[in-house]
């Protein structure tokens, strides 16, 4: 659920094409450094509550002609890739959410940290500018909770999304991405944010089976900005809008409108001679 896993996203901040495909980009094949940030995001799609996370740690990217790690998301196997457009294979995830701290979900076990992993197509409808596109992305992922030893899977997700990204705007450095999209989720996957089961009801929060169908759609902005050529600062804001959704009357559905915000420092302290590949 990547549209409110806002610290995912920025850690693993997109990366924009300057290169056509086969051409040298202006960027290294490996980067070995730290990354440290911090957002607040909401507990779930939905919820009217939100965490304060922060994150901090050693960080690898690798940008290779096939895998990558660390660009688009957290792992990604390009299994075909021309000028305007791809097929991989990628990686991401989400934050937990502690029911506890949560007044709807109070009482209820925890959401674990969510795993996303699946196919992605990406085709580019235009090259509006040397450096900036428009793309239509569309992820299709297996989602699965993991806490500890146990991964249990948890439904599929569809992310349709239009996006506008430019990697040098006003010939400043500053890269930006703005995306807007649909979520679309598996009846299981439904349940694992929705579903009220008889054990955990009560007079405000009655029984409900969920149903599969549309969460919600997204509008996300990323953007970066190089302060030295090893040191980069990611700023994201993601304006979530659940009108619509097919779990709308589940007493854990509580906001229609729900944003997140998130900022992270990346630092690098190595990087390779050799450049990557577009």
């Amino acid at each position: 659920m990547t549209a409110w896993a806002v610290l995912i996203a920025v850690v693993c901040a997109p990366a924009v094409a300057r290169a056509a495909a086969g051409q040298r980009a202006d960027k290294a094949l490996w980067e070995v450094g730290v990354i440290g940030g911090g957002g607040l995001i909401p507990d779930y799609p939905a919820a009217s509550e939100t965490q304060t996370t922060g994150i901090g740690s050693p960080y690898l990217l690798y940008r290779g002609k096939v895998w990558r790690v660390g660009d688009d998301s957290i792992v990604s196997g390009r299994l075909a890739h021309k000028r305007d457009w791809a097929f991989d294979i990628s990686l991401d995830g989400s934050f937990p959410a502690d029911s506890k701290h949560n007044k709807a979900r109070k009482g209820m076990p925890d959401l674990d940290w969510l795993g996303e992993i699946g196919p992605r197509f990406q085709y580019t409808i235009l090259r509006a500018a040397r450096d900036a596109k428009i793309d239509f992305e569309l992820p299709v992922r297996s989602v699965f909770s993991v806490k500890l030893k146990d991964l249990d899977f948890r439904g599929l997700i569809a992310a349709p999304r239009i996006a506008y990204q430019h990697e040098n705007f006003f010939a400043t450095d500053l890269e930006f991405k703005i995306s807007f999209g649909g979520n679309f989720g598996t009846t299981a996957l439904a349940n694992y944010f929705y579903r009220v089961p008889a054990g955990f009801s009560t007079p405000s929060r009655p029984l409900y089976k969920a149903r599969g169908g549309y969460f919600g759609s997204s509008l996300n902005l990323g953007i970066t900005r190089p302060i030295t050529p090893k040191l980069k600062l990611y700023l994201l804001g993601v304006a979530n809008f659940h009108y619509g959704a097919a779990n709308d009357n589940s007493p854990l559905f509580r906001d229609k409108m729900t944003f997140g915000i998130g900022g992270a420092v990346r630092w690098s302290f190595y990087q390779s001679a050799k450049r990557a590949y577009h």
